[in-house]
C-alpha cells in the first residue's frame, strides 16, 4: 500500500486532540487519580495473559515469515547457514522476546490517568516485530503492515 501526502498535509498545524499531552503525576478526579492505578494493579494478570498470547502469536508470525523469505527467496548458502539457525534457536527467542514484551506491556499499563491507561491496554505488542523486521533489514516479513513516513 502507498500513500501520498502532500506538503500540506504535512506542515499543517496539528489539531487539539493532538496536542493533548499525556498527564504528569496524579491527580484525583473521575478519569485520573488512585483508583485508575488499582484498576491497572487488578488488570496487570490479564494485561499480562492477554499480552504473552499475542506477543507469541506475533512472533510466530514474524518467525516464519522470516524463515520462508530465506528459504525460498534467498540463496543455498541462506538455507544451509541461517535457516538452521533460525530453527535451532526459535524456542530460545520467541519465549525471551515474549516473555520481555508482555512484562513490560503489563507494567507500562500501570499509570493514574484512564485515557494513558486505556491507551496503553489497547497495545498487547507495542510494534516490536515491526521495529525487529525494520532492524533486521526485512520489513516485508513483518506480520502486520507497516508505514514509513519519508520526505
Amino acid at each position: 500500500m502507498q500513500m501520498t501526502l502532500s506538503r500540506d498535509h504535512l506542515n499543517s498545524p496539528p489539531s487539539v486532540a493532538q496536542m493533548d499531552e499525556p498527564s504528569s503525576g496524579c491527580r484525583c478526579g473521575v478519569d485520573s487519580g488512585p483508583h485508575i492505578f488499582l484498576l491497572g494493579i487488578l488488570c496487570l494478570p490479564f494485561i499480562f495473559i492477554g499480552s504473552f498470547c499475542v506477543c507469541f502469536y506475533f512472533g510466530l508470525l514474524t518467525w516464519y515469515n522470516i524463515f520462508s523469505y530465506f528459504y525460498d527467496e534467498k540463496s543455498i548458502c541462506y538455507r544451509i547457514t541461517l535457516c538452521p539457525l533460525l530453527v535451532i534457536f526459535f524456542p530460545i527467542l520467541i519465549m525471551l522476546f515474549t516473555l520481555g514484551i508482555s512484562f513490560y506491556a503489563a507494567f507500562v499499563q500501570l499509570t493514574c490517568s484512564f485515557e494513558d491507561w486505556r491507551s496503553e491496554v489497547g497495545s498487547f505488542e507495542k510494534g516490536f516485530y515491526g521495529w525487529l523486521c525494520s532492524w533486521l533489514g526485512v520489513e516485508h516479513c513483518s506480520p502486520y503492515t507497516v508505514v514509513t513516513l519519508t520526505e
